[in-house]
């Protein structure tokens, strides 16, 4: 294969600097779930036995004890969607499937875990990462298509102001103390 053939990333189109300042309100929403994963990757791995774990997770201190391989297993995977959605945030290319698929990953985790485990899961795991992927796919899919909507929009009245325009003639008058006015006389078109 000849070497300008072979296919590379930069053959991908990717967003310019305006779209990446456009979808700051999204990377922020990626970050928040990213740093609630964080929370939850320092909390199972390192916490779990403490009385803040305990605390938190509502455990009392011998289950927490035998379930302190499992819940250090939980935390690692946590800590592997954190690194995904932050990979998203700084990715140039490939963001948006990246958040899907990270995003997605933990809305299916949080519903797995609601219904063999806590319901409570469903509102900590599942809810704000399903909100931001709603958020994601608005911008992606929404946003362009009423970007789009709205300039036609905008063009379409700057031609109807056009139009309302060449009806006009400027007429040049002078008043008794010699001050010269402009004023515009607009032709009335009937309408039957």
């Amino acid at each position: 294969m000849a070497q300008d053939q072979q296919p590379t990333l930069q053959n991908q189109k990717t967003p310019t600097a305006q779209q990446h300042k456009q979808y700051i309100i999204t990377k922020i929403l990626v970050a928040f779930v990213a740093l609630l994963h964080v929370f939850f990757l320092i909390l199972e791995m390192f916490l779990w036995t403490t009385p803040f774990g305990r605390q938190i997770s509502g455990f009392p201190e011998a289950f927490a004890q035998m379930t302190q391989v499992l819940a250090a297993n939980q935390g690692l995977y946590n800590g592997f969607l954190a690194m995904g959605l932050i990979w998203s945030i700084f990715s140039k290319q490939f963001y948006f499937e990246l958040q899907l698929f990270f995003l997605g990953c933990i809305v299916i985790a949080g519903i797995f875990g609601a219904a063999t485990g806590s319901i409570a899961i469903l509102g900590i795991q599942a809810a704000p990462a399903l909100v931001v992927l709603h958020v994601v796919l608005l911008e992606r899919f929404l946003l362009p298509f009423l970007k789009k909507r709205w300039a036609l929009r905008r063009e379409q009245r700057m031609a109807k102001i056009g139009d309302e325009n060449s009806n006009m003639s400027l007429l040049s008058s002078t008043d008794t103390q010699g001050v010269e006015y402009q004023q515009y006389n607009v032709q009335q078109e009937a309408i039957i």
